[in-house]
């Protein structure tokens, strides 16, 4: 290898060790403001995220479409309570399908965190929202029974168990829904049943081009879907399986 070749070549790999980006760095989202009723330390919860290498599969932007890509956790918080953070991070189980009753290849590990770590990280991501795309949830009426009868009826038009699980019944292609009421905040529910692949690309998720109101009747059902995954409370603190901050 010539002089100027080699030169080159140690260049690019110091590049690639130093840029932000998958490829190196520790390019993650700076902690928000602490999310109230949710213990921990954004701050040391960040630390946390950088040595756990979150970032080598949980890439911004994402690194591809489909199933098999893990997301972008730079939302964490719009996405997901930090209430079912903690019990995913305490116990990850694969949730979705490649195709019917085919698991993705890649699944989420273990996490090698203590108590008081894994309290931080949820912290941390509690703090990761976006408020611009994802508003406060007000057209979901939590708790309405009548707002849910209704879409729970358009959860059956729309034959949405076609692909979703729902009491041990339904397709194996998207994850099944039986607590995605502890599992996803209401107000990302509505803007993914308005737009799934803009809200996910690559998903497998059809769009019904529903009309808002059914969108929020739908999600309301959908929310009241609470299932009964126990959430670690040394992680959560008191009463976190009760919480959805």
């Amino acid at each position: 290898m010539t002089g100027a070749r080699a030169v080159t070549v140690t260049a690019l790999i110091l590049a690639v060790a130093i840029l932000p980006g998958p490829w190196g760095g520790d390019n993650i989202p700076a902690p928000g403001t602490a999310v109230p009723g949710v213990p921990g330390d954004p701050a040391r919860g960040a630390k946390v995220f950088r040595r756990l290498e979150c970032t080598r599969c949980h890439t911004e932007p994402r690194g591809g479409r489909g199933i098999d890509v893990p997301p972008s956790l730079n939302i964490a918080g719009s996405r997901a309570p930090a209430t079912w953070l903690a019990s995913w991070i305490h116990d990850p189980e694969p949730l979705r399908y490649a195709a019917e009753g085919v698991r993705p290849r890649i699944r989420m590990p273990a996490v090698r965190a203590t108590p008081a770590e894994t309290q931080d990280l949820v912290a941390y991501l509690a703090t990761l929202r976006d408020t611009t795309a994802f508003g406060p949830g007000e057209s979901v009426v939590l708790g309405d029974s009548a707002r849910i009868a209704e879409g729970e009826l358009l959860f059956h038009q729309y034959q949405c168990a076609g692909c979703h699980q729902l009491g041990g019944q339904g397709g194996q292609v998207g994850p099944a829904l039986d607590e995605v009421g502890r599992r996803r905040r209401p107000d990302y529910v509505v803007a993914l049943l308005r737009e799934p692949n803009a809200i996910v690309p690559g998903t497998a998720m059809k769009d019904f081009d529903l009309w808002d109101d059914e969108a929020s009747a739908l999600a309301s059902y959908l929310m009241s879907l609470r299932g009964s995954r126990k959430v670690p409370e040394d992680v959560t603190g008191p009463g976190a399986g009760k919480a959805n901050p």
